[in-house]
């Protein structure tokens, strides 16, 4: 595969040949060709523009009100694509949005609304649905085209090392408070984790929201242990280096980003030795040695007599005082995680509860929005009908109009006939 700046792009309206596609592309939009131009939907007259951009600044100087109310990416290159005056040749160089998105079925909306308001278009609403359904073969080959010529050539990065490009999503939480993602950064002789912390305003952010929803769906076959210990915070340089491919791969703003820490270094070849050092059996096993999870006081008084049976006859050393310190502090810090895990499980479940409520009212909007499609599609078609039915009484009128009028002038001449007739025959009688 020859890199992208050396991939050879040929015009198919005219024998030039470019280097790359982006000089195709700007060679497509500019004069003589113009076949990149898009409309505006909300101007009470027809007016195209040369590029997505063109049409983004007039929007933005003269429709501020109208655009406020749409979906995120609706003046998206992309989107574009349904706005197009040339749909073919668009879908050629540039990969149109998804048909079912909010941004196209909202552009949608908003050129057949526009056909109905402006009279003596360029291009009738046939026109304009036919170019819809541009064949979908030629946006696969453009997609697949497009994706190959934008893969990296290997090269290193002093300010973005490829390492941390291979850090890989494991799980990810969302819930006011408490919203984190755990990365895995595996270098093949270690493993390092990272926590991800993010801001509660990222639940407020729509776009951010669904695209941490659809990170969250594709983790189902992610298996995660959670046994791992984030305690040291990243800063500097490499914070500035983690950030944005975090916030790349769960596409969201890195200003949303409040905290990276990071787990210890393991390896895995030593993993085995650790476990097995783990489960060794202690040297002088004792029963004060078991946590009980019972939080009744009468444990206090048991715990300072095993000791003192073990040892008959001895007072309480200093020793075992400490001993009975530690294990105190062993049992109150388990406790202490019990109630924060109680605390995590009701965490959890609300956060299912939001993310269902939040899931549910952006089915039923998307649903709102394909019925209405649907209905100001019935409502055209019923208008063309109407007309059509219309025009074919009026030619149907007409036409026994002009039938009467003929039927009626035969008569009268039949009628003159007669009397000429009539006449000759009185002279010839005379």
């Amino acid at each position: 595969m020859r890199p992208s700046s050396q991939i050879e792009a040929k015009c198919w309206l005219c024998p030039m040949t470019f280097r790359t596609r982006r000089q195709l592309k700007n060679h497509l939009a500019a004069a003589p060709h113009k076949r990149l131009s898009v409309i505006c939907v909300w101007c009470p007259e027809e007016k195209s523009y040369r590029r997505m951009v063109d049409l983004k600044e007039h929007v933005m100087a003269h429709h501020r009100s109208k655009i406020e109310l749409m979906p995120y990416s609706f003046l998206s290159e992309n989107n574009g694509f349904w706005m197009a005056n040339y749909p073919e040749t668009y879908a050629k160089v540039i990969l149109p949005s998804n048909e079912n998105s909010q941004e196209a079925m909202k552009a949608r909306i908003e050129v057949l609304e526009f056909l109905n308001r402006v009279d003596n278009t360029n291009r009738k609403k046939e026109e304009w649905t036919l170019g819809w359904k541009c064949p979908k073969e030629m946006v696969k080959g453009t997609q697949e085209e497009e994706v190959e010529s934008e893969k990296p050539n290997g090269s290193y990065s002093p300010t973005r090392p490829t390492i941390y490009e291979g850090l890989a999503l494991q799980q990810l939480t969302l819930g006011l408070g408490d919203s984190t993602a755990i990365f895995k950064l595996d270098l093949g002789v270690s493993i390092r984790f990272y926590m991800i912390h993010l801001n509660d305003s990222v639940l407020r952010d729509q776009k951010m929201l669904d695209a941490l929803i659809r990170r969250m769906t594709a983790l189902v076959n992610t298996k995660y242990a959670g046994s791992h210990t984030f305690s040291v915070s990243i800063d500097g340089k490499l914070k500035s280096i983690v950030a944005p491919v975090v916030a790349r791969k769960l596409s969201i703003k890195e200003e949303y980003i409040m905290d990276i820490k990071t787990s210890g270094e393991l390896f895995p070849g030593k993993q085995t030795k650790a476990a097995t050092n783990q489960l060794s059996p202690l040297k002088t096993p004792s029963t004060s040695d078991i946590i009980l999870e019972d939080d009744s006081d009468n444990e206090e008084p048991e715990i300072l007599e095993e000791p003192t049976s073990q040892k008959k006859g001895r007072k309480t050393t200093e020793k075992e005082e400490e001993r009975y310190v530690e294990k105190r502090k062993k049992k109150t810090n388990h406790q202490e995680q019990k109630a924060k895990k109680i605390k995590k499980g009701k965490d959890y479940k609300k956060q299912d509860e939001e993310m269902t409520l939040t899931e549910e009212g952006q089915k039923r909007t998307e649903k709102q929005e394909q019925e209405e499609i649907k209905r100001k599609e019935e409502e055209h078609k019923k208008r063309e009908t109407q007309k059509q039915e219309e025009e074919v009484r009026l030619k149907e009128a007409e036409q026994k109009r002009k039938e009467k009028q003929e039927q009626e002038e035969i008569k009268r001449k039949e009628e003159e006939h007669k009397k000429q007739e009539t006449r000759k025959q009185e002279e010839k009688s005379d």
